[in-house]
């Protein structure tokens, strides 16, 4: 019998493997116990006599403790599913209410809820099931609400479900832990409040129009993801900073207001002003027929100066004159703002040139540095931390399934599990089908009956692993055939690669010409050049597609996504191509035989098809894309944000529901948009506020009179260009300047917030991955110039993603701060030295 000893210095986190055993316990302070564990490859049954087993729940022996087996299997789906361990472990409580809770239909169902709690908003009244969202077509204001109490049920049904996931969750973690959880605390409350909202609404059969309960709803998608918990939590954490920002922000538009109205005081003699400019402001015509409407009232060579001018359209009050910088800082009403005294005298355009410097260039960007600095290094340390739970999930199993046995040789008290509790653990443990096999093949392999910690976590580290190989398309074996084989040899060189690129380029150039010089034509005629092209190139590619398969076989051909994209593409251009010559006959022979009415409709299916048949070969361009390289990296970062990033998405859609919510109780109501036609709203009007360029720019379709609508406002408003035209209508619908702070709100959150927070993301993903490829490339380098270097497979590692590339970063936790929160479990019994 061999023996293998392990010290471990908690204060280093390093581990010595020793032959022999050392003469004292390293030094740690910060540990529970000192850990030397004993590895034996021998199956001797002398070991059980050297020990004396002692099991923290039961006076059993852990072999024959199935309750044990199951709070380890417990605490391994814990671990599994990144989730905290701090629960209920008595046989009950796992049985009938923590294992069936976290099935994955029993969560399916509840998210299925939350959604369909969401959708409500599009079907409620006011109802979003019209084709346009311009309130002044007629044809659009039939009543298509739903009767009052269709929505209210399911509303009824929705909150139902999350009472009873809210009393399952306090089942499962009992009063005092319910109560130290701020979010279920507040779904709790959420779920009452929405109830008593919901019964008010009923009550008064549905003319109750402020329903607060509206305002609510996002919550109840953000408590169910802890990435967008720690996301939230992540914002938070970051508010004072980006406060410090904004307070210097706010410190910059006050003395720039200040200095513009007393550069450009405001006219206050009783006759009108002089337009001295075409301008696209909101307070400025941009026709000429309303240039000559406004000089048969106004002197076109009045009195009035440019400041005077400047002063009454941007800085008449000090709303004024900060919400007009504000929206010079977005850059949406630059030059604008600028030309009525820059028409007058250049110098004047410093004021507004040192001002966009300072606050659109420095004090926005300083923004945006301050919450990439936040998040830099976000997604690494959101891998940490579900690194730490699975490893204290794990620690938590191995905690109760071991046995402490104390060595009379030397009398170090080992902690170990042995191999048949470990293989029963595996068979109760409720995971993909895929990592059982490969746990007890790696059981199997260790050759030893005795596991310790260190090596019983060894077998978990293949969650994390994906099992999947990648294949490139030369893995079939080749036929025996010889010519056939010579065939299958030149499919896969790859220079037939690259010449089937090639015809897809110049395939995407030939279109591009004849749409640059001949787009009514081509769409047009029967036998026009870019359809007899097409259905050229289309027979062209049935043709390839039919070599490649034979080539690659079939297996191989779809072992590769790019392949499977390719083909569906060029199967249905096949049977658009099909259908296209069923009926029109072949572009190639003209056959006009439809005449009059019959020969418009005809002209415009075969415009639409022509078109639908184009579209899908410039989609069939994009199977270039994984070929290049460099064009890979970029969009591959692209699709691992967009997999990757939920937590955002979901803070995404819960912002834009709440202010779209918000928007519909504060604008809805609001029709006074309407009452002048575009026609009618002319520069004078403008000038006298009777009008805004909400009217004049046709506007009508964006508004708050259905969820959708609103929608699509706050996306218009988060792009800022032309929103302070949004601006100044609904100040002028709502009768009130401070209409104005809604959107305003929105710009903070929208902007300032989310849209830098996506962008620190997007660099920290795309840096990540770059860096990487970079390490790739010179180790690459470094082999093809050292004979004995290890040769990495290049396709291979860029094919990696965002994640998998950080968990090689992810560093081994400490065992004394997994111990320290195992601890803080109130129902688990840790026996530990001190």
């Amino acid at each position: 019998m061999s023996h293998i000893y392990m010290s471990v210095d908690c204060e280093r986190n390093e581990t010595t493997y020793l032959l022999q055993q050392p003469a004292a316990p390293l030094p740690c302070e910060k540990a529970h116990s000192s850990i030397v564990t004993n590895m034996t490859s021998s199956t001797d049954s002398n070991n059980h006599n050297f020990y004396q087993a002692r099991n923290p729940f039961q006076d059993l022996s852990v072999e024959t403790n199935s309750a044990a087996i199951l709070q380890a299997a417990v605490f391994v789906e814990d671990a599994i599913n990144y989730r905290s361990i701090h629960h209920r472990i008595d046989p009950v409580t796992l049985n009938w209410y923590h294992r069936p809770y976290y099935t994955q239909i029993v969560q399916w169902v509840i998210n299925f809820f939350i959604a369909v709690y969401l959708l409500l908003a599009f079907f409620e009244t006011p109802s979003s099931l019209h084709l346009n969202s311009d309130y002044r077509n007629t044809s659009q204001k039939r009543n298509v609400d739903p009767p009052c109490g269709a929505t209210e049920g399911v509303e009824v049904l929705c909150l139902f479900i999350f009472t009873l996931d809210a009393l399952v969750q306090f089942k499962l973690i009992g009063w005092q832990r319910y109560v130290r959880r701020p979010w279920l605390v507040l779904y709790s409350i959420l779920i009452i409040v929405s109830g008593v909202d919901l019964l008010v609404s009923v009550g008064t059969v549905c003319k109750y129009t402020i329903r607060v309960r509206r305002l609510l709803r996002p919550f109840f998608l953000l408590q169910r993801s802890s990435i967008m918990k720690k996301m939230v939590n992540a914002i938070k954490n970051s508010l004072p900073q980006i406060l410090s920002v904004l307070v210097l922000l706010l410190l910059v538009l006050y003395v720039f207001a200040m200095l513009g109205m007393l550069l450009f005081p405001r006219h206050n003699k009783q006759h009108s002003l002089t337009p001295i400019h075409n301008s696209t402001d909101p307070h400025n015509s941009t026709d000429s027929e309303d240039v000559n409407d406004v000089s048969d009232n106004y002197d076109p060579h009045g009195n009035s100066s440019a400041t005077e001018v400047e002063g009454h359209l941007y800085f008449s009050s000090v709303r004024q004159a900060f919400v007009s910088l504000l929206v010079l800082l977005t850059t949406a009403n630059n030059p604008d703002s600028m030309l009525p005294v820059y028409t007058d005298n250049r110098f004047y355009a410093i004021y507004f040139i040192v001002f966009v410097a300072i606050g659109t260039y420095i004090i926005l960007n300083l923004l945006t540095a301050v919450i990439y600095n936040q998040f830099r290094g976000y997604l690494s340390k959101s891998l940490q931390s579900s690194f730490f739970r699975r490893r204290v999930g794990l620690r938590a199993a191995f905690t109760v399934l071991s046995v402490r046995r104390r060595d009379p040789r030397n009398g170090l008290e080992l902690e170990i599990i042995h191999v048949d509790t470990i293989r029963r653990l595996l068979h109760n443990v409720r995971m993909r089908k895929k990592y059982l096999p490969l746990m007890i093949n790696m059981l199997e392999t260790m050759e030893t009956n005795y596991f310790s910690w260190v090596q019983f976590r060894v077998i978990f580290d293949v969650l994390g692993k994906k099992t999947k190989k990648q294949s490139n398309d030369n893995d079939e074996p080749l036929s025996h055939i010889r010519w056939y084989a010579r065939f299958q040899l030149m499919v896969r060189h790859k220079y037939f690669m690259y010449f089937t690129h090639l015809i897809s380029v110049l395939h995407a150039v030939f279109i591009t010409v004849e749409i640059i010089y001949r787009y009514d034509e081509n769409l047009a005629h029967h036998d026009s050049p870019l359809m007899i092209g097409n259905f050229c190139f289309i027979v062209y590619y049935s043709l390839e597609l039919v070599i490649r398969m034979l080539g690659l076989t079939l297996r191989g051909y779809l072992k590769q996504l790019g392949n499977i994209y390719e083909g569906v593409v060029t199967l249905l251009l096949v049977g658009l191509l099909i259908g296209y010559v069923v009926k029109f006959g072949s572009p190639i022979h003209n056959v006009s035989q439809y005449k009059g009415e019959e020969r418009d409709e005809i002209m415009t299916q075969l415009s639409r098809l022509i078109r639908v048949i184009t579209i899908c070969i410039i989609l069939r361009l994009l199977r270039v894309v994984p070929h290049i390289q460099r064009l890979y990296v970029v969009v591959a970062t692209v699709i691992d944000l967009i997999s990757h990033l939920r937590g955002f998405m979901g803070i995404i859609v819960a912002v834009y529901y709440f202010f779209a919510i918000l928007g519909m109780q504060l604008f809805s109501d609001n029709y006074r948009l309407d009452e002048f036609p575009s026609s009618n709203c002319t520069a004078r009007l403008l000038h006298e506020n009777k009008c805004t360029q909400y009217q004049q720019s046709v506007y009508y379709a964006n508004n708050f009179h259905d969820f959708a609508a609103a929608l699509v406002v706050l996306w218009d408003v988060m792009v800022v260009n032309n929103w302070y035209i949004f601006l100044d209508g609904f100040r002028w619908a709502a009768n009130t300047s401070w209409a104005q702070l809604y959107f305003v709100a929105w710009w903070l959150v929208s902007v300032i917030i989310c849209v830098n927070l996506f962008i620190a993301l997007v660099l920290e993903a795309f840096v990540s991955r770059w860096e990487h490829v970079q390490k790739q490339e010179a180790a690459e380098f470094y082999s093809s110039t050292h004979m004995n270097s290890v040769n990495y497979d290049s396709y291979n590692y860029h094919q990696r993603d965002v994640q998998g590339l950080l968990q090689e970063q992810l560093v081994e936790p400490h065992d004394a701060d997994i111990m320290h929160e195992l601890q803080k479990h109130r129902d688990m019994i840790l026996y530990t030295n001190y």
